[in-house]
Order: structure tokens, then sequence, then C-alpha cells
């Protein structure tokens, strides 16, 4: 089932596709574009272990402008981002994005505070030619002009690669012409001036960067240092193929999983929390397994019975809880504090279906959660905890927390 959610970033309201349980991938559209470019992914691969993130940037698709207007800087896209991945609880992502979207993916893969698993950046190089950009800035004066929306047209369909049948060029070309002129061709301002070559030694994941060998846009010859300063990195040219991949190449959501799994988001990296946890060749120790149980339980009744500092005990300083049907995530032990404090609990947690981890002081974990009503002990919600644990020295806490509501109770009760 697909997702809508609107978020309110930086003062304005954001809008956000999620789809699927499991390893989060985000996806970021091309210039002017939306989440629609990404509906095929959507659709396929978050009933292959991931959860599908797509969000439309400002002033795209749903979400509102920006307060400032149209956005000249990818590095405010990027920031943005961060903050749609915090609201959701998203840590940690597999990234692809197209365009200017593969841009932002190398910008997102250079910043620590989100620190992405892997990265596949298609149709982008860490820079363009900034003198380009002057011819931007002046054709916002007639973006609205009548022949824009043809120029965008036929432009699109100059974009595509030679190996795209007509009549699926001309559904792509046709898409684009939807555009606003104005926000897409802030896009490209912002696309000619990115200049991310000073930090990608600082990118710390595995990046693939895709070329389609039709597409006018990128210089291939180019992209050579790029390659060779992001510490991580293979590269692929795509024969055939133009500015569009996720669009020109059938069935691209098997190819794009070929490439995430290359990279290492494969089986070993599953965390869906309908799924078996994945096996790493150790055999956890039972007393391990048992302690885990007994962090849920002590964290149950910690909850229940409202004592702060027992619930605060079951968490890392940082630990983070998201739950799907919630407005924000709590993290860090004063944010945890507010959500035992805010929330009156009003029945009891119950869990069970325990599957759990143990891979040295890191474990991963899924269980069921029924919750009843104090009210006759009726059932009013149930939903799959998918959790990360971290063992120090009193023990086994919770990093992360998610909780995925099936069905049940409203977004502003207890959790």
């Amino acid at each position: 089932m697909i997702r809508a959610e609107y978020l309110t970033i930086d003062g304005s309201t954001a809008f956000v596709e999620v789809a699927g349980t499991g390893r989060p991938l985000l996806c970021i559209h091309t210039a002017g574009q939306s989440g629609v470019q990404w509906r095929e992914v959507l659709q396929v691969l978050s009933t292959q272990g991931y959860q599908v993130i797509v969000p439309d940037l400002p002033g795209h698709g749903r979400s509102d402008h920006a307060v400032g207007g149209p956005v000249t800087d990818l590095g405010v896209y990027s920031a943005w981002i961060g903050k749609v991945l915090a609201a959701l609880g998203v840590q940690r992502p597999w990234v692809v994005g197209c365009s200017i979207g593969g841009k932002i993916a190398l910008e997102l893969a250079a910043d620590p505070s989100v620190s992405p698993r892997g990265v596949v950046a298609m149709a982008a190089d860490a820079h363009n030619d900034p003198s380009a950009a002057r011819g931007y800035v002046r054709a916002l004066e007639d973006a609205a002009s009548p022949s824009r929306a043809d120029r965008t047209y036929y432009g699109t369909l100059a974009s595509v690669g030679s190996s795209v049948a007509p009549a699926r060029a001309a559904v792509i070309a046709a898409m684009h012409r939807r555009e606003d002129p104005i926000v897409s061709t802030s896009d490209l301002i912002g696309w000619s001036l990115h200049d991310l070559r000073p930090r990608l030694a600082d990118i710390a994941c595995p990046v693939r960067l895709v070329i389609g060998e039709d597409d006018f846009w990128i210089n291939t010859a180019d992209l050579a240092p790029t390659v060779a300063a992001i510490p991580d990195c293979t590269f692929d040219l795509l024969e055939g193929v133009g500015h569009y991949p996720m669009d020109e190449i059938a069935g691209f959501p098997a190819v794009l999983s070929g490439w995430l799994d290359a990279l290492g988001a494969g089986p070993a990296d599953q965390h869906d929390p309908g799924a078996p946890a994945p096996q790493t060749g150790k055999e956890p120790h039972v007393d391990d397994i048992e302690a885990v149980k007994q962090l849920v339980a002590r964290y149950n009744l910690a909850f229940d019975y409202g004592d702060v500092e027992g619930y605060l005990a079951t968490w890392t300083e940082d630990g983070l809880f998201h739950r799907s049907t919630a407005l924000r995530s709590y993290q860090g032990h004063d944010a945890l504090r507010e959500l035992i404090t805010t929330f009156p609990v009003q029945g009891r947690h119950l869990s069970t279906n325990f599957v759990i981890d143990v891979d040295g002081d890191r474990a991963t974990g899924s269980s069921y959660l029924l919750y009843l009503s104090a009210d006759g002990y009726q059932p009013v919600m149930f939903g799959v905890y998918a959790d990360e644990l971290v063992r120090g020295a009193d023990g086994w806490r919770f990093s992360v927390r998610r909780l995925q509501v099936d069905a049940g109770i409203p977004m502003d009760e207890p959790s």
C-alpha cells in the first residue's frame, strides 16, 4: 500500500509517498519533475524488502514552494531532504537520484548527518560548466512564454536515448511539458552552479555513477576525476540510453535492484520487520536472545505504568522511536521523555513472534505488537516493530525502534 505523507518542512508543506517496509530507499526526481518518475520503482521494490520513499522537492508536484521561492542551490534541496528523512524517522537510507536528483544524491553521500548506506547517481557529475547559469538566469525572463512548453517537449525528446521507442519517448516528453518553467529553470541554475569536487573525498559509502551514452547533458570524458575522487565508486555507461534511465529502460526496477545489490543492499542488509532476520553466519547465544526479549518486556511495562526512568533505561542516549502513523519522530532521551510523559497510557502492550539476530555487540529484531485498551482489554492496535540494538556496559539497549501500524489507533493515541 502506498501512503501519502504531508509534512511541514521549513515552514512549507512537503509531500512524500512511502510504500513497503524494510531497507529504506530514497528516490530523488529530476529538474522540474516530481516523484511520478519513480512510480514503477515505488510499486515494485516496495514488495521486495524496501521501504521506498519518494518526495516531491519544494515547488514540484504536490509540495509547496520553499518560503523563499524557487530554489537555485542544490544544497538547499539536500538539507531539505535531510529534514524530511528525520521527520519520517528514517536513518541511513539507500539513495538513488537522476539529473539534479543524482547531484543531490552525491550531496547526501557527503553529508555525515545523513550517511547513506549507498548511492546510485544517474545522469550526474560532481560539477558542471557554471557559465551556463547565465543563460538560464536570462531564460527566467521568458520562462512562461507560450513557446516554452514546446521547447521543453522537443528538448526532452532530444534528451532520451536512441534505444527508446518513439511512443515511449513521446510519453516522457509529454510528462516534462507539464513542469513549471520557472521552477525547472531555477533547478537548471542549481545544476550549472553545483560543485561538489572539494567534498568528494568525504563520501564514505559506495557509489555507482550511471550515465547514458546518448546523454548530451553529461560529458563522459570529464567524469574520470569524479570517479577517481570518490573512495568507493563504480561507473556504468549505458548504451542507447539518454538522460532519464528510470523512464527509458524497460523493467528498470529490476535493473536498479541489481545495482543496489552490487553496492551491498542484498538480503544481508534486509531490515524488513515482516521477514526473518538476516543470517550472519554466527549463532547467537541463547542468553543474548533472552536478554533482548527481557528488554522488550521492560520497555512495555515501563511505558504502560508510566515509569519514565525505567523507560529511558531501555534506550541508548541517541535512541530513535518512529511510528508509521505519527506526525513526528522522537530521538534522544529528552524527546523520549516527552513521548512517555505526554502520551497518556490507556492500555497494555503485548509483544510476541520474536525474530532476533545477534552479531557481536549489535542486534536486529522484529516482533508483533498487540495493544489492548484499559477499558475491557479489547484489541485496539496491531503493529510490527523493527528494532536495532546495541550492547554496552549495562547490557542491551534500543538504538532504533520503528513501529509499522497495520491496524488500529489514530496518531494522537499512545504507542
